[in-house]
């Protein structure tokens, strides 16, 4: 394939080569710099061999959803507390007041074919969405969500007595 590639100089293909291998290492470059101090991401490029000028230094600052990718990620807020604080009168869960409460009790608490019905999917994934953002509006419908789950199941009621 390289000798192919290498035959190639007149179709114009070695210039699209060159300009694919530029943009692979610029990435990788961004990737093992993601300090978050200019300073320090223009010495580390410049020290891989970059000529960097401000303008460049600008666009190599990688958004978040760039540096994911990379290995960074992002900040995560499963320390929010709840819209409030969610504790089933019956059932497996647990009493939940932060979104990491809220988290171990789906993983650990729910019996195992649970995680895998539509409600208990569409729960966690509102549970990981609003830690991600830590918005209180994400917060406030993963909650809802939440304890429309726990009520459907039965569990925010007394079994009763025997």
């Amino acid at each position: 394939m390289l000798r192919f590639l290498g035959s190639a100089d007149d179709t114009g293909l070695r210039p699209a080569l060159q300009t694919l291998q530029r943009a692979r290492c610029a990435r990788a470059a961004i990737c093992r710099v993601h300090a978050s101090s200019g300073s320090k991401r223009t010495d580390r490029l410049r020290a891989l061999g970059h000529g960097v000028n401000r303008d460049q230094e600008q666009a190599t600052l990688a958004p978040a959803n760039r540096t994911r990718r990379c290995g960074v990620f992002p900040q995560m807020y499963w320390e929010r507390k709840l819209a409030f604080r969610i504790t089933p009168k019956s059932g497996p869960l647990r009493s939940m007041e932060t979104l990491l409460d809220a988290n171990r009790a789906l993983t650990n608490d729910l019996p195992a074919g649970y995680l895998r019905r539509l409600k208990w999917l569409e729960t966690g994934k509102m549970l990981v969405e609003a830690a991600e953002s830590g918005s209180d509006a994400a917060i406030h419908d993963a909650t809802e969500k939440l304890l429309t789950s726990v009520e459907e199941e039965g569990w925010m009621e007394r079994p009763p007595p025997r």
